[in-house]
């Protein structure tokens, strides 16, 4: 393989991993073409890597070792990276920060000028995500993030315990149905939580984000599965009682183990 091409194999891991050139892109933050062009291109040097099936792309066997190898490869280029991002780092520069949308609009800004106050050489970009962000792939410096076990890859620190309320529109009329937790948040604990204590009164109106959630709940769409800091200061919504006790989930501020001495994010 030509070294300046080295670049393609994270191409190729993205779509074994997805299964999809679709969910490749999707992953590395690029366009449908841009995925086709970097596979095809390594497997025109290499020969074919890929099986094309209607339910998407599968490794083909003979080429099962090669792929072990470029993730193998790819995970030791990342650590290169991440090691030159922290070597010589002082109390500056940029940090990312990934995070639910309900954490970086509502907890987060004030921590991060907190720390703009003490630290002011350090900015802080907040990456509002509700499904995991890789930190091995520098997407994101640091993450917080409720769950109920840190990421095994990561060094963590608990941060905290999230709590759970339910809530209708204070002006809503007669028993509702509950909003449905769609996308990361269906298999989150309050989604468990639903899908555990629901019965019945579901509704097929949802959302995949508690901001959106929160929304649908004050315009009177039904009961809202929230966490207490949006749902308690929320003066269009009344709490609930419900027949089983509510979840609670620790929240983790985690980091990739090659980044936690670095200055700036130690910080």
């Amino acid at each position: 393989m030509k070294r300046e091409n080295w670049d393609d194999i994270r191409f190729v891991v993205a779509v074994a991993d997805a299964g999809s050139v679709a969910g490749a892109a999707r992953a590395l933050g690029v366009n449908h073409a841009t995925v086709l062009r970097r596979v095809g291109a390594i497997e025109r040097r290499l020969g074919p890597i890929f099986l094309r099936r209607p339910g998407g792309y599968v490794v083909r066997p003979e080429a099962g070792e090669l792929v072990a190898a470029m993730r193998r490869v790819e995970e030791e280029v990342r650590a290169i990276e991440r090691l030159a991002r922290g070597a010589g780092a002082g109390a500056s520069g940029h940090v990312r920060v990934t995070s639910t949308d309900s954490f970086c609009m509502h907890l987060l800004p004030p921590v991060v000028a907190r720390l703009h106050g003490a630290e002011p050489a350090i900015s802080v970009e907040l990456i509002a995500a509700n499904s995991r962000v890789d930190l091995a792939r520098l997407d994101a410096d640091l993450s917080v993030r409720p769950s109920p076990r840190p990421p095994d890859d990561l060094v963590a620190e608990k941060l905290g315990v999230l709590a759970f309320g339910a809530y209708v529109a204070r002006e809503g009329e007669g028993p509702q149905a509950w909003l449905a937790l769609g996308g990361a948040l269906q298999g989150s604990v309050a989604g468990q939580w639903l899908e555990a204590h629901g019965g019945d009164r579901r509704s097929d109106n949802g959302a995949d984000s508690f901001l959106a959630l929160q929304e649908m709940a004050a315009a009177g769409l039904g009961v809202a599965l929230l966490p207490r800091f949006l749902g308690d200061g929320d003066r269009r919504l009344v709490e609930v009682a419900t027949a089983a006790p509510l979840p609670t989930t620790p929240v983790w501020l985690a980091v990739h183990g090659d980044l936690m001495r670095v200055p700036r994010v130690r910080r």
